[in-house]
């Protein structure tokens, strides 16, 4: 303490005092971080899905950390949850003593809902719903995200005078992470009677007509919500529409095509064409196209290459054009559970309970999941730990591999 007074009585000014005491705070700073116990940055990305949290830190290093569920998240001092951060905001991590997991976590991020009274370049007056006094003006800055209806992007011209309007934005700068527009919409559903252009026609079962506008932000949805395009959209074809009232561009546009289903075993596979045999010896051929969806065991995605003559199928597909829009192959699998005896690439050999050894293949669409069910990598599969995978028989590449702890 006698030393820390000697230095600061050798300091004449005060700007040469607030340089010292601001080195002190940069020195204290660099080691709470050196420790591991907090933190400091500008959120990158959540990801909740897997549990973890991107930070670019101070020092202009990308570090991505684990956070569970319960993490005290704290914005401008109300509890929240992880998953209403928005990138861009500043955020302070706190560590646990091991450093292996987030106990605490503050962000710089403030939010307002309201209708926008003016738009001055770049800035926007927000007037509160909740009766604030005075308006609140944030900034659109590069990195906003702007969201219209049914989560499309929209950009600074979607924001007009009188729209209801959510805002997270940084409380210092104004600067907003993601604006939200509550558009008004209306809907309409029936069948297209006419496409000209990006113009669709619809014809309700009531007789009554209405063009809506396929603009370039309309979500069009085949079946099994798969992406569609204003190709996909027939004449005839049952169609759901949500649009504006005002302009009649679509937000989003439902395609409710018919289908057949067809199950057995695949006799043949030429090219992109696929001959199903059923119980009762019928054959019918589907096609694979670009936007059919495969799904393996364990509901992995797969592709053309996975489906192998004599494998039991199920398809979906468009009765008119045999295209499919979704294929399932039901695949033959075993199971084994022990402990992991080595790993040497991404071979896991497997030592059970009662002394066999088997060795499976962690292919790249292999799923494997820790014992909080939160997904894992190989990387987690260690000598020693239990374990429990799917397989299949022939190739004993695992379909999945859960992880029971030691």
């Amino acid at each position: 303490m006698t030393l820390i007074t000697n230095i600061i009585t050798n300091f004449t000014t005060r700007a040469k005092l607030a340089g010292f005491l601001a080195a002190l705070m940069v020195l204290a700073l660099a080691c709470t971080t050196a420790d591991g116990q907090l933190v400091q940055g500008i959120l990158q990305d959540v990801d909740t899905a897997n549990g973890e949290i991107t930070i670019v830190t101070m020092d202009g290093k990308t570090i991505t950390l684990t956070i569970s569920t319960d993490t005290a998240v704290d914005t401008q001092g109300e509890v929240s949850s992880v998953d209403t951060l928005e990138p861009g905001a500043a955020v302070e991590v706190r560590m646990s003593g091991d450093g292996e997991r987030t106990t605490k976590l503050s962000a710089r991020q403030a939010k307002i809902e309201g209708n926008v009274i003016a738009i001055e370049g770049s800035q926007i007056t927000i007037q509160d719903d909740e009766g604030r006094e005075g308006n609140v003006v944030v900034i659109v800055g590069e990195n906003t995200r702007i969201e219209l209806e049914e989560d499309l992007p929209g950009s600074l011209a979607d924001i007009k005078i009188g729209a209801k309007i959510e805002a997270k934005f940084d409380p210092e700068t104004n600067v907003a992470f993601k604006i939200e527009l509550d558009q008004e919409k209306d809907e309409i559903e029936g069948w297209t009677d006419k496409v000209e252009g990006n113009q669709v026609t619809i014809r309700t079962e009531d007789g009554r007509f209405l063009t809506v506008t396929v603009g370039e932000n309309t979500r069009i949805e085949l079946e099994e919500d798969l992406p569609g395009s204003l190709a996909d959209i027939k004449v005839g074809a049952k169609i759901e529409a949500k649009f504006d009232p005002v302009t009649n561009v679509a937000f989003k546009i439902e395609l409710d095509q018919e289908k057949d289903e067809i199950e057995g075993w695949t006799d043949k596979v030429e090219g992109n064409q696929v001959t199903i045999r059923t119980e009762d010896g019928r054959f019918l051929t589907v096609t694979i196209g670009e936007n059919t969806r495969i799904e393996l065991e364990e509901d992995l995605p797969g592709s053309l290459a996975d489906i192998k003559i004599g494998a039991k199928i199920e398809a979906k597909f468009d009765p008119e054009t045999n295209v499919a829009f979704e294929i399932e192959l039901d695949q033959e699998k075993d199971e084994i559970e022990g402990w992991t005896d080595k790993v040497e690439g991404n071979q896991v050999t497997i030592r059970t309970e009662d002394g066999r050894f088997l060795t499976v293949t962690v292919g790249e669409n292999t799923r494997i999941e820790l014992n909080d069910d939160s997904m894992g990598t190989l990387s987690d599969i260690v000598k020693g730990v239990k374990i429990e995978a799917d397989f299949d028989p022939i190739s004993l590449t695992a379909f999945k591999i859960a992880l029971e702890g030691d």
